[in-house]
């Protein structure tokens, strides 16, 4: 496993959100009926492959260099930032008391990257979002508004995890990992926003199976430090669920093929 400096895993966040604004903005400008949008489900769905292509390989073949943000020497920056991502926690339920509980694999006393869920949420614009502003304007200042950031928070717990009445032992860690769980729900999530405004396409399969292979393995605990929390194996759960009701209405022409959405996903966490 290749181990990724600090700077790197920034430059790596840095470009998985732009490229998610991208493919939001992109949407946006078709549902307006601008230029540079997409013109059909199979143009976003080879974009938001991609990005499953590079967010799995970070999963699989990568490694969080460890960072003692405790230690005495450590710069200011990095306790600034430990200081605002405990501050966007303790906002996620008004006590800082959300679950943080990892899913999956072998823990390490080590300070680890984690990612805090979200609400689904429609990235659609609101009609009268459009007026006096060009486009562009309008969603960057409502993807700036959002206030959504990849969140990173030290982990140290030791619980059980039940999944269908078989508990996995709670020894867990996600000390592997610097942000690719937080991205890949997000993706998911925004996929599920995008998909009632396009006809479906062979292609949506492809991105679906890729991401339940990713969301497997984090399950599973193939890989050492990678793991889910608690909290974002519910919430993957939900948009499981909600993803193979959306394509059974987009796809009826072989019920084999929308069974198989987030087939082992679902199978673990039911």
């Amino acid at each position: 496993m290749r181990i990724v400096t600090e700077r790197e895993q920034e430059k790596f966040r840095n470009y998985i959100d732009g490229e998610l604004k991208k493919a939001q903005r992109k949407n946006v400008r078709r549902l307006a009926g601008e230029e540079g949008g997409y013109k059909s489900l199979d143009e976003l769905n080879h974009d938001l492959i991609q990005l499953v292509n590079i967010l799995t390989y970070s999963v699989t073949q990568t490694q969080a260099q460890q960072v003692d943000y405790s230690a005495t020497n450590t710069e200011s920056h990095h306790l600034d930032r430990l200081a605002a991502l405990k501050k966007y926690k303790d906002g996620v339920d008004g006590s800082g008391s959300e679950s943080s509980t990892p899913v999956g694999s072998p823990m390490r006393d080590v300070t680890t990257d984690d990612e805090g869920a979200h609400n689904s949420r429609d990235v659609t614009p609101k009609p009268d979002a459009l007026s006096d502003k060009t486009l562009s304007e309008n969603v960057d200042n409502t993807l700036a508004g959002t206030g959504e950031a990849c969140p990173v928070f030290d982990i140290n717990q030791q619980q059980t995890i039940d999944f269908k009445d078989s508990s996995i032992p709670g020894n867990v860690d996600t000390s592997s990992l610097y942000g690719q769980t937080f991205y890949l729900l997000r993706l998911a999530d925004d996929y599920n926003a995008y998909l009632p405004h396009y006809e479906g396409t062979q292609s949506m399969f492809d991105l679906l199976n890729g991401l339940n292979k990713v969301f497997k393995d984090m399950l599973v605990g193939k890989l050492e430090g990678v793991a889910l929390t608690q909290t974002e194996a519910t919430r993957l759960q939900s948009i499981a669920q909600t993803s193979r009701v959306l394509v059974a209405s987009k796809w009826d022409e072989t019920t084999g093929e929308v069974a198989k959405v987030y087939e082992d996903v679902i199978d673990i966490v039911a």
